[in-house]
Formats: structure tokens, C-alpha cells, sequence
């Protein structure tokens, strides 16, 4: 069953430093919407892709101190 996610965004929403995955959200086939958060996944229950840019900036904000 496809995701409600996969009709809106088609790629991950990625926070990368130095070569390494901090932070995404995607949404890849057979596996629904989901997040990673470093090495740990976990689903992720889309709401609309407003949300979904608010939770991603929330928790990007938040692990750089308060700054985007």
C-alpha cells in the first residue's frame, strides 16, 4: 500500500554532516513513511507536508541550537 506522503513529496527531507545521516524523513516503497533519527528508524504518521516542513525544521532548529 503506497503512503499518503508518496503523493505529495517523492524525496527525502535529509539533514546530512560530514557524509553522515543526522536526520530524514522519506517515505520509500514497502517500508511507508517513516524517519530516521541517526541510526534509529521509526514510522512517522504523515499529516500534510506543511507539517511534515515544521516537524523536519522544529527538529533541525533544535539540533543546531536554535538556529536554522
Amino acid at each position: 500500500m503506497r503512503s499518503r506522503l508518496d503523493a505529495w513529496v517523492q524525496v527525502p527531507l535529509l539533514l546530512w554532516r560530514a557524509g553522515a545521516r543526522l536526520l530524514s524523513y522519506d517515505n520509500e516503497t514497502g517500508k511507508g513513511d517513516h524517519v530516521h533519527r541517526g541510526d534509529v528508524e521509526a514510522s512517522y504518521t504523515f499529516v500534510s507536508v506543511r507539517e511534515l516542513v515544521r516537524v523536519f525544521l522544529d527538529e533541525v532548529r533544535a539540533m543546531r541550537g536554535g538556529e536554522l
